[in-house]
């Protein structure tokens, strides 16, 4: 338990979290996330310990030797789920596969994720302001990743530290406006990382423009039947 010391010394955090650690994913499913990682030796295998933002244990081995897993960096990782085990309590999500792609300092990256995929969200009066898409609003993660929809525009959405992406085909599906308040209902999709900060992808149930037209589940529903997101909501 050596390696989980370290981590809760560093995060300031009680041993006794440790069992707070949920399962993610199913079994054969594949996961992304984002997480920061330790590793290990266990006989003559790497170990590698990870951590996502909700404490959520990670557990992968590999004969593979992935530099800077010293739990100051923070790493996208795509895996798949070949197990789910629960030692001394705590419960484990172990991968026979994992990708990493190294993103930052893990305390350089600013905010906070919002929920888990599927979560309700509703921001009244929000104020959207509405952007072209980038390369970059298309890893985003889940229990199940498959294609993000393919979003010609996007609107940001900030409240204090929390930062929401609502992808949309069209800007005329909202306003002629660059920047205008919604009412917004909406489930979580995703979450991301953008220019050093953490931002949770949603996509909308109701819309609410004012003075404007309001915009109701045919988004949302359109966009689950399709498939490219395999979530289950």
């Amino acid at each position: 338990m050596s390696i989980f010391n370290r981590l809760f010394r560093r995060k300031k955090i009680k041993n006794t979290q440790l069992c707070n650690s949920r399962f993610l994913g199913e079994v054969d499913g594949t996961i992304a996330t984002y997480v920061f990682v330790w590793k290990d030796v266990k006989g003559d295998k790497n170990l590698y310990t990870m951590t996502d933002d909700g404490e959520n244990v990670i557990v992968f081995e590999s004969d593979e030797s992935i530099e800077k897993t010293d739990g100051e960096h923070y790493f996208l990782i795509t895996g798949t789920i070949s197990e789910h085990r629960e030692i001394e309590g705590q419960k484990q999500t172990v991968l026979l596969e994992c990708k990493f792609e190294l993103v930052d300092k893990f305390y350089n990256i600013k905010g906070n994720f919002f929920g888990t995929i599927g979560d309700d969200v509703e921001l009244p009066n929000a104020k959207g302001t509405i952007r072209l898409a980038c390369p970059n609003d298309f890893k985003a993660t889940g229990e199940i990743i498959k294609k993000m929809p393919v979003s010609q525009y996007r609107m940001i959405v900030e409240r204090g530290e929390q930062i929401f992406i609502l992808p949309f085909d069209s800007k005329q599906k909202l306003t002629k406006k660059t920047t205008a308040n919604y009412n917004i209902y909406a489930k979580v999709i995703g979450h991301t990382i953008e220019n050093g900060k953490r931002a949770t992808f949603i996509y909308p149930t109701r819309m609410e423009c004012k003075n404007g037209p309001v915009y109701n589940g045919a988004l949302f529903e359109s966009f689950r039947a399709s498939g490219r997101f395999g979530a289950n909501f």
